[in-house]
């Protein structure tokens, strides 16, 4: 896994979700932005520390989060993507 790769995901995520943060307001769903937005700020940590279990801390976390992770974005397409290219990625790091 290339740390630099994982860490473009995750700030085109924060991108993302900064994009959609009037929706947010507009539909009351602060709660799920919150929770999204201090995933990525976790995720994002535990990647530039590097350890395998860190990164095992994160790649757990994505499979309870990315039921509904940024549903309320109108890019949720997208979202799916980087989430399931961030996934093999942190998976492949677990298994070198």
């Amino acid at each position: 896994m290339s740390k630099e790769v994982a860490l473009n995901l995750i700030s085109r995520l924060e991108e993302i979700l900064s994009n959609s943060k009037a929706v947010v307001n507009l539909k009351g769903l602060s709660d799920y932005y919150t929770r999204d937005v201090q995933f990525l700020e976790a995720a994002k940590s535990c990647l530039m520390l590097g350890d395998r279990e860190k990164i095992q801390w994160v790649f757990d976390q994505m499979r309870r989060l990315s039921q509904g992770f940024g549903f309320y974005s109108a890019s949720q397409n997208e979202i799916d993507e980087i989430l399931d290219r961030l996934f093999i990625e942190l998976r492949d790091a677990l298994i070198r």
